[in-house]
């Protein structure tokens, strides 16, 4: 249970990061935020 908060400490940090970021695919699809995340989890799973 706390890995797993850890982990979505982590998701938040990122996607804080990304928002800095001009993203091409939020701009391109709009709400691109469930995108950009799906492969985050991935990462930190394997």
């Amino acid at each position: 249970m706390e890995q797993q908060a850890a982990i979505f400490a982590r998701l938040e940090e990122i996607e804080r990061e990304r928002l800095k970021l001009p993203a091409p695919t939020g701009t391109a699809f709009g709400p691109g935020r469930a995108e950009s995340r799906a492969p985050v989890p991935t990462t930190i799973a394997t």
